[in-house]
């Protein structure tokens, strides 16, 4: 069954997916056409430019005179890192253009969020922070320029406000799930560049410093359940694996176990691709690069699988199933029925698209599935933000190093069990340490 979303809700999920009428034809002259991109190559007389946390098809501009009410002539940043302005929706749904170039000492020029700033980059309609940028982007006067925060100004993580319950124990393989003595784990979810193959200026900060977090938190969270998005990189080219291997090198700082699962950027970037032998892409470079730097660590050649995590004593049970909306088959849909069927007091399935994102080719499916069994949480990324809509089980953790489509900070999810079986998921912005968002969910995913 389909569960309703407030509107107040859906709109920024929907502007974080690029979603715009299927119909661009019909379309007004001025309205750029929102077609998903990798390059201008994609675009026609358009440019392809950051939109949101996904590249788009969008009109050049000067003045908003030249754009469709709906829309703003606005500074963006196009695939090949290029600035240009072009009509943006004034809904939200624009991002921040990374910098290029640096300062010598961009700790002592650039201003942070809380400063006040006088950058003039924040996208109308959006809210902005005091240094004029949007987000968590720091300010560069001198160009007046956002920009992702710069790599020497990076501060130490800030955890104390994550307290929730007691110690836990565990007996965990990356491999084989194992058993805990209650669950306590950290989600977190699309940590790649803002441009393709821009494996220079990959979001290494943000991604070593949500590992380096959710290890020193207390009590550490027993493993890491990763929404997808590791990587922004043409996937014929060279670039991918080299980003992968960066991502790694930041889970480094993290010692417990760490799962993944597989998002659209994996294939080839366009959110209703599919990959994987026999599929419509094929295998990509980047779809290899997975495969051999995420799952070979944890034993897996499919981007689909399931591990259990049971308790200690005996007293509950659970199992987490990777969905993979972008290496979608049938028989993906009949493991996953096999899947859902077994009986447990948890079900936790980890998808990339949530379910609004019906372009991906999994997420129809997978969500009829989803609807004939018990399932506890959806965990999901896709969007560039935290978000749980009202009324249903999905969880959107986006937050992890890519461009941000809403005033939430870079950070990450705890999920930890109560001593009644409840679930409590709060948000955690990594900059401060501190809790932004908290709700409570049953083992059968109703609201508390």
């Amino acid at each position: 069954m389909t569960r309703p979303v407030p509107m107040r809700l859906l709109l920024p999920l929907a502007a974080a997916l690029a979603a715009c009428p299927a119909n661009p034809d019909t379309k007004k002259p001025g309205v750029s056409t929102c077609k998903p991109c990798v390059s201008d190559e994609d675009c026609a007389s358009e440019r392809c430019v950051q939109m949101a946390g996904d590249a788009v098809c969008a009109r050049v501009c000067d003045t908003d005179a030249e754009c469709s009410p709906d829309d703003a002539c606005a500074d963006s940043t196009t695939a090949e890192g290029a600035g240009v302005r072009a009509c943006l929706a004034r809904d939200g749904a624009c991002g921040t253009p990374p910098s290029q170039t640096d300062p010598v000492d961009p700790c002592k020029t650039w201003s942070p969020p809380e400063t006040a700033g006088t950058c003039c980059r924040c996208s109308p309609g959006r809210t902005c922070a005091a240094n004029g940028c949007y987000g968590q982007w720091w300010c560069d006067p001198q160009r007046c320029l956002c920009a992702a925060p710069p790599a020497a100004c990076a501060g130490p993580p800030h955890v104390d406000a994550l307290r929730v319950g007691g110690a836990v124990t565990t007996a965990l393989d990356g491999r084989t799930g194992g058993k805990v003595s209650r669950l306590h784990f950290a989600v977190m979810g699309d940590t790649r560049p803002a441009l393709v193959d821009d494996t220079a200026h990959y979001p290494v900060d943000v991604a070593r410093g949500l590992f380096r977090a959710i290890e020193a938190a207390q009590p550490r969270p027993s493993f890491v359940v990763a929404t997808g998005d590791f990587v922004f990189a043409k996937p014929r080219g060279n670039e991918a694996a080299a980003q992968f291997d960066k991502y790694m090198e930041c889970r480094a700082s993290f010692s417990g176990v760490f799962w993944p699962a597989y998002g659209n950027h994996e294939c080839d970037g366009y959110t209703e691709s599919n990959c994987g032998p026999g599929l419509a892409k094929g295998e990509t470079n980047s779809y290899k690069a997975y495969v051999a730097k995420l799952l070979a660590p944890i034993g897996e050649t499919k981007t689909w699988f399931a591990r259990r995590v049971d308790a200690a004593d005996g007293s509950w049970t659970a199992k987490f199933v990777f969905v993979s909306s972008n290496s979608w088959s049938p028989a993906q849909g009949t493991w996953l029925e096999e899947q859902l069927s077994q009986p447990t007091t948890y079900t936790f399935v980890v998808r990339h698209v949530p379910a609004i994102g019906t372009d991906a080719p999994g997420t129809t499916p997978s969500e009829q599935s989803i609807a004939r069994h018990p399932v506890s949480m959806l965990l999901e990324g896709h969007a560039h933000t935290f978000l749980h809509p009202a009324r249903t089980k999905e969880v959107i953790v986006g937050n992890g190093g890519a461009p941000l489509t809403t005033n939430t900070g870079y950070g990450f999810a705890v999920v930890s069990q109560r001593a009644d079986g409840a679930l409590v998921v709060t948000n955690y912005e990594l900059a401060t340490g501190r809790a932004t968002y908290t709700f409570e969910m049953g083992a059968d995913g109703s609201e508390l």
